[in-house]
């Protein structure tokens, strides 16, 4: 990158060199060959030359530039996405998605272009004082007819630059409101469908799209409002020096080739300033892009440890000691304790809300708690270096992720030096195996975005493929198999038990696949109620006895009832009741 910002200040210092030369050349030009033709082709072959060694230096000045800019842009991309490999998982998963996509597309872009206008302000500067001072010296006094009339374009300019922060923001919210909603569109294409929201998204959409389009063009209304003023202003210099210089060479006092001269240094002066002011607009509309930028970078992120603890590949220990978490200021978990040793399986219960998900992701530290600590082997996770950490660590959600690659590739992407034979082990303990042959091109077909080409049932199966792929010492299932029916389920609990995983949290609401882990933590409200064995629980803890009474398939028990009374039988009197007559 230096190299490249040297071979910039060379171009720059060359065309500056090369536009003065040809301003005097053209002086020379006009007052020096006399009616020598030799010489006035010499001349007007250097003045060819200047002109076309100015143009040579400016086009390698601006290839420069964007490269210089590019490698920035690259720069600022690979710093925000190594920031969102830092930031909490909840914290991006809450925030606008528009938001984020506008901020990598567009914001990035943005700044991009900014520092490029920050350089060309800086370049062309150079350029304006080497024409001046060269106006200066062909006359000082057409200098100070012209000088004045173009420091009247800084009022229409500084007009714009007081509006432009402002459109600049108004535009970015109404991108973000945009992509917003085009987002919500393609990912809610089925509910919209089915509820015969179609129309309704799409008007909002529209909406958005003429309120971003309204602002954006309020702001180019205002960017060329600042250049009209500039263009005026030099339309109105240009004339002045015109008037001005024509009296000046009636009254002897200068000589028309002077006047000639000075008007191609004032015409090459124009480019330059109107470069500077388009390019300091820019900057300033810009200017929301880049504090956004900045925001995002400036975020804080979890923590790395200064000095990461080593523990044993295959932990012995996880633990929660008093942890409690809090989203804003609306507490999920509080007080939350369980030891869960080598070996075992804990499964986690409770109502909708209750923090489950919340616990499973700060044991994969995709956050920190707020209060206590998760460890392994005694070992906080904040001191572990994050990929020893997931290494370590398998989580399946209930919305399991499918990449845009084939079906191998998915399954082995935790593992990529995983064997054929590996990814077909897995994929038949899950059962997967057989429909995947099914499938156009086997374990080589291509899948969309999102699971495009596999059913759900099928989506959750190959995620549990690639948990076990992984053979990570603790797995953790958040509902892994909502999608399964109970046969597949009960078979993929028999693969993960002999899958060798030394420990197990289970996240369900079918409870009678937790019959058999070694303890069940009951939470509500972010609380543990109860942890204890399926049977002990069932006698113990009456949140848990509900939830058990009220899973699908279960009998409710029967609230009392009279029995019908029949012919020829007595019945028992209720009392209170009126005496049969």
């Amino acid at each position: 990158m230096t190299a490249l910002r040297l071979r910039l200040a060379v171009a720059t210092l060359l065309r500056t060199a090369l536009s003065i030369l040809a301003v005097v050349l053209v002086r020379n030009l006009l007052t020096g060959p006399g009616d020598d033709a030799l010489v006035l082709v010499g001349w007007a072959g250097l003045l060819l030359a200047a002109q076309l060694g100015a143009s040579l230096a400016g086009y390698d000045q601006e290839l420069s530039q964007q490269r210089l800019a590019a490698r920035i842009e690259l720069g600022i991309l690979g710093r925000l996405l190594e920031r969102l490999n830092g930031l909490p998982v909840p914290r991006l998963e809450a925030g606008s998605r528009g938001d984020l996509v506008q901020t990598l597309r567009d914001d990035v872009a943005q700044v991009r272009a900014a520092r490029a206008a920050r350089a060309a302000l800086a370049l062309d500067g150079v350029l304006v004082l080497g024409l001046t001072s060269v106006a200066l010296w062909l006359s000082p006094a057409l200098t100070g007819i012209a000088l004045p009339l173009l420091a009247l374009a800084g009022f229409p300019v500084a007009w714009a630059a007081r509006r432009a922060p402002q459109g600049s923001r108004s535009v970015r919210e109404r991108a973000v409101g945009l992509l917003d909603g085009l987002l919500e569109r393609l990912h809610g294409a089925r509910p919209l469908r089915l509820l015969r929201g179609e129309a309704a998204a799409g008007e909002r959409v529209i909406a958005s799209a003429r309120a971003y389009f309204e602002e954006l063009l309020g702001l180019v209304r205002v960017r060329a409002r600042g250049r009209l003023g500039l263009d005026a202003a030099a339309g109105a210099s240009l004339v002045a020096v015109v008037i001005g210089g024509a009296l000046r060479v009636r009254s002897g006092a200068l000589a028309w080739s002077e006047l000639l001269a000075f008007l191609v240094a004032l015409r090459a002066l124009h480019a330059p300033l109107h470069a500077m002011a388009s390019n300091a607009l820019l900057v300033l509309r810009h200017a929301a892009a880049e504090r956004r930028v900045a925001a995002l970078l400036a975020e804080p992120g979890l923590p790395a440890p200064r000095e990461a603890v080593a523990v044993a590949e295959r932990p012995a220990r996880l633990t929660c000691e008093g942890v409690g978490h809090a989203y804003g200021e609306a507490p999920v978990l509080a007080g939350v304790a369980f030891e869960l040793r080598s070996g075992e399986t804990l499964g986690v219960v409770g109502p909708s809300g209750a923090g489950k998900s919340t616990l499973l992701g700060l044991l994969a530290r995709l956050d920190d708690p707020r209060h206590g600590a998760v460890r392994l082997d005694g070992v906080d996770l904040r001191r572990l270096a994050p990929d020893e950490l997931r290494r370590r660590v398998s989580l399946v959600t209930q919305d399991p992720f499918v990449f845009a690659a084939s079906v191998r590739d998915n399954v082995a992407c935790g593992r990529p030096g995983a064997s054929d034979a590996e990814v077909e082990r897995v994929c038949r303990s899950t059962g997967l195996h057989d429909e995947v042959t099914r499938l156009p091109d086997g374990y080589a077909t291509r899948l969309g975005a999102g699971g495009h080409g596999l059913s759900r049932g099928q989506a959750q199966r190959l995620a549990l493929a690639r948990a076990l792929l992984a053979e990570a010492p603790i797995l953790l299932l958040d509902e892994a198999t909502a999608s399964l029916d109970a046969g597949a389920e009960a078979r993929l609990h028999e693969a993960l038990a002999a899958s060798g995983s030394a420990m197990r949290v289970i996240v369900t609401h079918r409870l009678p696949a937790l019959r058999q882990a070694d303890r069940i933590l009951v939470l509500e409200a972010g609380r543990v109620v109860a942890c204890a064995p399926h049977a002990r629980l069932l006698r113990e803890c009456p949140l848990y006895r509900r939830m058990w009474r009220a899973r699908p398939g279960s009998s409710a028990p029967s609230a009392p009832s009279r029995a019908p009374v029949r012919a020829g039988t007595r019945s028992a009197r209720v009392p209170g009741a009126p005496a049969p007559r």
